[in-house]
């Protein structure tokens, strides 16, 4: 009995995995142009479901209008087990997070204490994690990158990083 359900299970989760794979290479293979600037690429299925935020490696390109300083990298990663996890700029950093529909927290964060240099390296990872940690609701904006909102207006964009 445990062995039906345990198979069970498993033939849902690669039947979803499955739907999500159909669905990118339609998007990137084919459809039409319009296709992309629907948010096609980003849904796991239909349009009335929320776009995968999880399990996708994010690139920062701005923290709260400033673009990043020059040769630095910063990172997000949402995972399906509610934790985040990235590259500050020079430290790393895991967290908890919690999705509800647009709603998004992040609690729990924690990063390594390495010194950055520049200082101007430095103020970017403080401006990062300060702002991570104040996020309250998350958007996909028509080019398919993922913005941040906090509740006063600050805000970060991200977008697919590619292997």
């Amino acid at each position: 009995m445990m062995f039906h359900y345990h198979f069970a299970m498993e033939s849902e989760m690669q039947a979803r995995h499955n739907k999500v794979a159909r669905t990118l290479a339609q998007c990137l293979f084919g459809l039409t142009g319009m296709s992309l600037v629907a948010g096609c690429s980003l849904f796991a299925g239909g349009a009335s479901e929320l776009p995968i935020i999880e399990d996708v490696q994010w690139a920062v390109k701005d923290i709260d209008g400033q673009q990043l300083v020059e040769n630095s990298v910063v990172t997000l990663n949402f995972a399906s087990d509610g934790k985040v996890t990235g590259k500050a700029s020079c430290n790393g950093y895991t967290g908890a997070f919690e999705r509800v529909d647009q709603q998004l927290s992040v609690s729990r964060l924690i990063q390594t204490k390495r010194l950055c240099r520049p200082a101007s390296v430095m103020e970017q990872e403080q401006r990062f994690t300060a702002l991570l940690q104040d996020v309250q609701s998350w958007e996909i904006n028509q080019q398919g990158e993922l913005r941040l909102l906090t509740a006063t207006g600050q805000s970060m964009t991200a977008s697919r990083q590619l292997d």
